[in-house]
């Protein structure tokens, strides 16, 4: 291997493991707060699907928890790839429509945050996509496909991405809480 190589190997490694994180940790706790995250779905459907939200919003967290285990293996990493794009696509085009229609929709993308729907989840959302174009445009390597000391630091030095985009909301919160209570309020 070459250290170009090396090097592709090491930046799509970390972008899929920021990646799976996020995602399973967004499908374990939406199943933590199911109800919720039905709600949200209703709120964010437009009035002639929001029967289905329930339907739907089992389809999210089952297609949330696939991603990182597509990102499992050389065969299916670029599917993985591929779904959390269309995902985070999807997501986003919901939010800006939220926004649009001012429905004032809570944030419900990692469980019970009480946050309505903003441009920093749009935000979020695009520096995802990024992460997943990284990934993808690199050497999508697989995370079985790596050696067990390069996955662990890829782990770990995509973890602080993973928690401050998973605890963007409460992050803001701590720092900036007169900023939030006035966007609460509105």
């Amino acid at each position: 291997m070459t250290m170009d190589s090396d090097a592709t190997v090491w930046v799509s490694t970390t972008c899929e493991c920021l990646v799976g994180l996020v995602f399973l940790n967004a499908s374990v706790t939406k199943l933590r707060d199911a109800s919720g995250f039905v709600d949200s779905v209703h709120r964010l459907a437009p009035a002639q699907v929001a029967q289905w939200s329930r339907p739907v919003a089992g389809v999210v967290v089952m297609l949330e928890a696939l991603v990182p285990i597509l990102l499992l293996t050389q065969l299916t990493v670029r599917v993985g790839l591929a779904l959390a794009a269309s995902l985070l696509i999807a997501f986003t085009l919901a939010i800006v429509d939220a926004l649009r229609r001012g429905a004032g929709v809570r944030c419900r993308c990692f469980g019970a945050a009480g946050l309505p729907l903003g441009r920093r989840h749009v935000a979020r959302n695009a520096v995802l996509l990024l992460t997943v174009v990284a990934a993808g445009v690199t050497a999508p390597s697989a995370l079985l496909s790596v050696g067990g000391t390069q996955l662990a630091l890829a782990i770990a030095v995509s973890l602080p991405g993973v928690i401050v985009l998973v605890a963007l909301d409460h992050i803001i919160d701590l720092f900036a809480p007169s900023v939030l209570a006035r966007v609460k309020e509105s």
